[in-house]
Formats: C-alpha cells, sequence, structure tokens
C-alpha cells in the first residue's frame, strides 16, 4: 500500500492510503468484479470520485500483487482481460523506471 501511495505521489496522481484501503476492501470483497470496474471506468471510491487512466493502472498492479501474494484461488477475470491486465502492469513498470531511476 505504501509504494503505491508513493508512486502515485512521485506521478502527481495521489492515491492516499485511505483510499488504498478502500479499493483493497472491494477488492476483498469481489475481485473480479472490482478489477472489471476499474478496466472499464465505473470505479468510484467510497466519497464517490472516480480515477484517472493512471490511478486506474495503479490500483490494478496493485490488486494483482496482493491476490497473488495472499491468495491462490484462480480468478476468471484475469485470463478475460489478459492484455488489458498486461498493459496496466507494464504501464506501472515503466512509470517506476521513468519516476525512479
Amino acid at each position: 500500500m505504501d509504494h503505491i501511495n508513493f508512486l502515485s505521489r512521485k506521478a502527481s496522481q495521489v492515491i492516499s492510503i485511505t483510499k488504498l484501503k478502500d479499493v483493497n476492501s472491494q477488492f476483498q470483497l469481489d475481485f473480479d468484479k472490482t478489477i472489471k470496474d476499474i478496466l472499464v471506468g465505473n470505479f468510484r471510491f467510497s466519497d464517490g470520485t472516480g480515477v484517472s487512466n493512471l490511478q486506474s493502472d495503479l490500483m490494478i498492479v496493485y490488486g494483482l500483487r496482493n491476490r497473488g501474494a495472499h491468495e491462490l484461488a484462480s480468478s476468471s477475470i484475469i485470463w478475460k482481460e489478459f492484455d488489458k491486465l498486461l498493459a496496466a502492469v507494464f504501464n506501472i513498470l515503466f512509470l517506476a523506471v521513468e519516476l525512479l531511476y
């Protein structure tokens, strides 16, 4: 959570810890639906605010990392939206290199 918050601040696309906790709880309730909502632009934080494209990619990477680290169950959204998810991962990888190195 701290890493995504740090990277979002460096990119001037701040996602607060409070909002990251919000998205994390939504991932825990329904991972597939949350990923889909982020991908299609329907995701809203509890306070009603939307997200930019870069914030969407950051949240996708955060969700994928947590899913892979804490749950071994498969998720159909990953293979259904693989190309979009892969693009989000690469966007954030390149962003990290650009901003931090």
